[in-house]
């Protein structure tokens, strides 16, 4: 047995009517079929991009006003989800806010359901199952019928180690933790000078690609998408050598390293920049295609205006150093335009979580448990 996309062609044009207002929460079900082949049942819910949500939920909040204009179900999963953020902590993958498990009557038997959400647990890091709730109901006939297919799957549930909520009624699948790549050059040392840098490298290299993947998959950036596409296409019998397709790229490149790197003001001016101070600087090293690329992301002020700088280079294995423009240009002008938007995005958000998990014991940072604890690691061996 497996679960598919959802392929219904009425079903999916809803969706997509919900999903052109969301950025955090996109309607999302599975169609579940058998070893002979045929759609037996569906799985109805949504689906949360957990970096992407996590990030909002300690920073701006937006993502609890978009569940309020959904439904009072998914009103009710944004005030669960504010209030029990460590939930969403340490994990890289999807939410699926599971409403209904329908399955045709004739195939229904506890063996069938418990496979559903066993394979359904494989495609994402939480489920959160609204229980007898569902913003997409299916008429039943048989209510006594319902109710006794409830208390059953209840039953399920908890033998199955899911964790009941009570207040918003829902369940909890069971807690899976995830295994966490560590940067190579990770070092407890680098909290006194790069305290940045050491919070990115605590968080992994999964939670990075993973949040820069939630940013690049929002709606608001499918004109964008249209555009850079546009803008290559028509223009790539003019392209340098040199060049990458931008499509490709942004969507293939794989994160590995950041580093914190505040230039010192004195080599900026002697860089030709005219500026009053130096707020931040970090490189995120990736590769793509088998070679190193930089991102090098600067916000300075010059003149009471903040000011944000970003290039992409390439590494240069014969100097043993990053090359910015010249020769090696990476993208057109106009492509470079709109690939920014991406990466300072991606810039943005990391610092204000930083900044809201350091500062806010609340949030119960995972910062702060790394410092308390960091110190107590040998530091010749790679932390977990």
């Amino acid at each position: 047995m497996k679960i598919i996309k959802h392929k219904d062609k009425k079903n999916l044009s809803l969706l997509s009517l919900i999903n052109k207002k969301t950025t955090f929460i996109k309607g999302y079900w599975f169609d579940i079929i058998n070893v002979n082949n045929e759609r037996i049942g569906t799985i109805t819910g949504y689906r949360l991009h957990i970096p992407l949500l996590l990030n909002d939920l300690v920073t701006d909040l937006y993502a609890v006003n978009e569940l309020n204009h959904i439904s009072p179900l998914c009103s009710r999963l944004g005030t669960y989800l504010r209030n029990n953020v460590e939930l969403l902590k340490e994990k890289s993958g999807y939410l699926y806010f599971l409403n209904e498990l329908q399955i045709e009557e004739k195939h229904r038997n506890p063996r069938i359901e418990k496979l559903c959400l066993s394979l359904l647990q494989k495609k994402m890091s939480v489920i959160v199952y609204s229980l007898g709730q569902s913003d997409f109901p299916v008429a039943h006939p048989h209510k006594q019928q319902v109710h006794k297919h409830l208390k059953e799957q209840e039953s399920l549930l908890l033998k199955k180690n899911w964790i009941q909520e009570k207040t918003h009624n829902f369940f909890i699948s069971p807690t899976v933790n995830e295994p966490k790549k560590v940067y190579d050059n990770f070092s407890v040392l680098m909290i006194e000078h790069s305290p940045f840098e050491h919070w990115m490298k605590v968080k992994g290299i999964e939670w990075a690609q993973s949040l820069w993947k939630g940013i690049v998959e929002q709606p608001k950036h499918i004109k964008h998408w249209k555009e850079i596409k546009t803008t290559y296409t028509s223009n790539e019998k003019d392209y340098a050598s040199s060049f990458l397709d931008p499509l490709r790229f942004l969507k293939g490149f794989k994160i590995s390293d950041f580093i914190e790197c505040k230039p010192d003001i004195k080599e900026l001016h002697n860089d030709g920049y005219e500026i009053d101070e130096v707020i931040r600087g970090e490189v995120m090293i990736v590769t793509f295609s088998g070679k190193d690329y930089s991102v090098y992301y600067l916000e300075t002020i010059a003149n009471e205006v903040k000011c944000i700088d970003l290039n992409v280079g390439v590494f240069n294995k014969k100097e043993q150093h990053f090359d910015f423009g010249g020769d090696l240009e990476l993208f057109s002008y106009e492509i470079n335009l709109l690939i920014c938007d991406f990466f300072i995005e991606f810039f943005i958000r990391l610092y204000k979580q930083y900044n809201q998990e350091v500062n806010v014991p609340e949030n119960m940072s995972l910062f702060r448990a790394a410092l308390h604890n960091g110190f107590r690691v040998d530091i010749t061996i790679k932390p977990l």
